[in-house]
């Protein structure tokens, strides 16, 4: 009897260890080309995946941004779709729930963040108009928002660093307003490539902090409401990659278990993986697996 107890107990602890653990990030293989592909993001309902790629096999072709698609959450994307372009790289996509707003950003002789909208699902994008309010604080790029739009994330370089800046406004035909660096998440290195989750009580975000280390690290950040600071700092040392590897641009689903990220290897361009947080059933065959082989030793 207490031989059991103990390997119940055993496979608890282990599940609640393993409860936030990230699996090993591996290819979307089907979107992967060659060409270079990076900046992803997941839809509300998990079944389109926005990014943007190269239209051409150098760094010197321009990117416009893409979308792929799939029938259900658990299956592969079936089908890849240019959706559009602008003067110059179109990139970071970010879509509204209701998939009729895309803010993205372009960079061209400077780096701007975009909107574009359209009347259905239907209906095809076109190139976004700039959002002045965040233009004017001067080089902004990666847009990311929460689900009411009331709050954008996005990277800035002021004072010769690139950091996360964050503003709000009361409704989403408003102007953006309080425009502020997320100091609570900054350090001497540089920071950005946010994506903040949906409620805005989490983002991930890479920074190079411990560059010495190797390449820059994938973080995440929380709080407990959206007036609070972000804090409970972690590094997501899963995504760490050795050197001359790089992983960036992190997107967290709807439902945060799944995040989708760019990995950039030596000799092949930045293409899109994918990790996940196992469910409650595989967390616990996982702790049983443990117990029994423990058992055998």
């Amino acid at each position: 009897m207490k031989t059991k107890l103990t390997s119940i107990l055993f496979i608890l602890v282990l599940c609640q260890s393993l409860t936030m653990a990230w699996t090993a990030p591996v290819p979307v293989s089907e979107l992967n080309t060659g060409y270079l592909q990076d900046t992803p993001f997941i839809s509300a309902d998990g079944k389109s995946l926005y990014f943007s790629r190269a239209d051409g096999p150098t760094s010197s072709n321009k990117e416009s941004i893409y979308v792929a698609t799939r029938q259900d959450t658990s299956g592969p994307f079936t089908s890849s779709t240019k959706i559009l372009s602008d003067s110059y790289h179109a990139r970071s996509p970010w879509v509204s729930a209701d998939g009729l707003r895309m803010y993205y950003h372009n960079e061209s002789s400077s780096w701007t963040i975009k909107v574009s909208t359209r009347t259905s699902t239907t209906a095809p994008w076109y190139v976004g108009s700039p959002i002045n309010a965040v233009n004017q604080i001067g080089a902004v790029l990666h847009p990311s928002l929460t689900a009411d739009e009331k709050t954008i994330f996005f990277d800035a370089i002021v004072g010769g660093n690139w950091d996360v800046w964050t503003a709000s406004r009361p409704d989403m035909y408003s102007p953006f307003a309080g425009f502020r660096p997320l100091a609570e998440i900054m350090s001497s290195a540089v920071e950005g490539c946010s994506s903040v989750s949906p409620d805005g009580l989490a983002i991930y975000f890479v920074s190079d902090r411990n560059a010495h280390n190797g390449d820059s690290q994938i973080f995440k950040a929380t709080r407990n409401s959206i007036s609070d600071p972000f804090g409970n700092l972690e590094r997501l040392s899963t995504f760490d990659q050795p050197i001359g590897s790089l992983a960036g641009f992190p997107n967290i689903s709807a439902d945060g278990k799944t995040l989708y990220l760019g990995i950039s290897t030596p000799g092949r361009p930045c293409d899109i993986y994918v990790s996940y947080i196992p469910e409650p059933a595989t967390l616990f065959l996982l702790g049983l697996g443990a117990v029994v082989a423990a058992r055998r030793r």
